[in-house]
């Protein structure tokens, strides 16, 4: 039986490289909010959106759909940005406007959500190549001591 070709997202379990690309790719992302001077709720937001998104790749259906963990909780999170927003600021209350923008909001936050859980995705494509080459570096390291 052909198996189709790997999917990444992110795992049950994370190890050292996995760990390292995150970090470094956590970093890259606070790095460009910063260049362009972005608010510390907007810093929240935006982080607070990735974490979910990853954690609903390794959590939601054990991991098996990462595709529709991403897409569902971006739709969540921004029903739920919009919602907090609205009792916040206080925007006064139309019945046609509410569920319609909330349908609008659904979408527009799956569709986010499915992108940034392929950015996440390419994160752990990152990190396995990064393991392949340091086993390799590892291999050639061990036939290099037995030489000698």
């Amino acid at each position: 039986m052909a198996s189709g070709p790997k999917l990444y997202s992110v795992p049950r379990k994370l190890d050292l490289a996995s760990l390292f690309v995150f970090t470094t790719c956590y970093g890259l992302l606070f790095a460009l909010m910063n260049l362009v001077q972005a608010d510390a709720l907007f810093f929240a937001i935006v982080a607070g959106f990735f974490t979910c998104v990853g954690v609903s790749q390794a959590i939601l259906f054990k991991g098996n759909a990462p595709r529709l963990a991403s897409c569902l909780t971006g739709a969540a999170y921004y029903v739920g940005i919009f919602l907090v927003s609205r009792i916040t600021y206080g925007m006064p209350p139309s019945r046609i406007g509410n569920w319609s923008f909330i349908v609008f909001v659904l979408l527009v936050g799956a569709a986010v959500g499915y992108v940034s859980g392929a950015c996440i995705g390419g994160v752990f494509l990152v990190a396995d190549a990064l393991r392949k080459r340091l086993r390799s570096y590892r291999k050639s390291d061990n036939e290099d001591a037995a030489d000698v």
